[in-house]
């Protein structure tokens, strides 16, 4: 017994020794060994520039400037005019793009007349839009994007932002931030088909002018006529918007004057449920089979025409401060309005008409 523990102990000293010769010659060679130093390689190259985006890098953010949608302190997303077209369906192009914002969807009550959205679930209507900062520039019905250069929607509490209107919503604002004249001059013509027979033709031109191209002009119009995928419904309208602006190394200067026109025919409503006679002739929703595709009729009107006029200066005042004003007019009117409110009768589906109408301006 005591010759095997001889033994043990004589092969764990001998290991022991070869394990620290071995390290030692480990390290007399990585002493030993040469070493190389690369010469530095730069890397020269031209960043392709990016067309057709669907989001700005930039977003105005009022009393904090503009700047980066990165650097921001809020949860801004600002989306470009190439959103607004790819999402054009008609009378629903600013809710589709709207609704590309995770944090924003479409109100329960949103129809043609009456545009509502959420954000992060709190209601939000076109009176909480703001038209390059300034509110109350927009109506509560369907709205042309044409003019839009980029959309920008902040979610979350904003007053700081966007001050506070006489109907801002606490749950964010959406601001339009119309087209300028950029340094290339452009001129864009289209045509487009959608739906059931609804064609739209539009016209896009900028140019800039000056011995310093210091002043631009950026001119929008648009017409569309034909029946949309709702039975019964059919749109006439055209609009016209004109920016006019001024930019040198102290002042920028912009005068908008915007006009749109629109009459719909069978312009869709929802069902009303609410005040339905629930747990007498009401006892469940109806099938999806039998509610029809549209419940007004075709002789529903709504027709609308909306003038808008909006002046702006900015002015620096040193390096670190500037000043800028804002101020604006909306008219509206409706000259035909008859409409109809369809109420949920029995578990059959059948609906009743409250009909209503009227005329008026603002």
């Amino acid at each position: 017994m005591k010759q095997m523990k001889k033994k043990q102990l004589t092969a764990a000293i001998m290991t022991a020794l070869m394990t620290m010769s071995a390290s030692a010659y480990a390290a007399e060679q990585t002493t030993a060994m040469d070493s190389y130093e690369l010469a530095p390689v730069d890397v020269a190259g031209q960043r392709t520039t990016e067309t057709g985006t669907m989001t700005a890098e930039t977003a105005s953010l009022g009393a904090l400037g503009g700047g980066n949608v990165l650097e921001t302190p809020v949860n801004v997303i600002s989306y470009t005019d190439e959103t607004l077209k790819k999402s054009f369906v008609p009378t629903r192009g600013f809710l589709n793009a709207a609704t590309n914002n995770p944090s924003v969807m479409v109100g329960g009550a949103s129809t043609d007349n009456n545009v509502e959205l959420q954000i992060r679930g709190i209601e939000f209507n076109t009176h909480d839009i703001l038209l390059d900062g300034v509110p109350g520039m927009i109506m509560m019905q369907n709205q042309p994007t044409n003019y839009i250069g980029r959309m920008e929607i902040i979610a979350g509490p904003n007053a700081v932002v966007s001050g506070i209107g006489l109907q801002q919503s606490a749950s964010g604002f959406v601001n339009f931030v119309p087209k300028k004249a950029e340094a290339k001059p452009n001129l864009d013509i289209t045509t487009s088909y959608a739906s059931s027979r609804y064609f739209s033709h539009g016209i896009d031109w900028g140019q800039r002018f000056g011995k310093n191209q210091e002043w631009g002009i950026r001119v929008n119009a648009e017409t569309h006529n034909g029946h949309t995928t709702m039975s019964g419904e059919d749109l006439h309208g055209r609009d016209l918007y004109v920016n006019i602006d001024h930019e040198d190394a102290k002042s920028k200067s912009s005068f908008l004057y915007g006009y749109d026109t629109e009459v719909n025919h069978g312009m869709p409503e929802v069902l009303r449920i609410k005040d339905a006679n629930w747990g007498t002739s009401v006892t469940r929703l109806p099938a999806a089979n039998s509610v029809v595709k549209n419940f007004m009729p075709r002789w529903a009107l709504l027709s609308h025409t909306h003038r808008v006029y909006l002046l702006q200066h900015e002015q620096k005042l040193g390096r670190h401060l500037t000043v800028y004003a804002k101020a604006g007019i909306m008219h509206r009117d409706w000259p035909g309005y008859i409409t109809a409110k369809p109420f949920l009768q029995n578990d059959a589906g059948d609906y009743t008409l409250d009909i209503s109408g009227s005329s008026t301006m603002g």
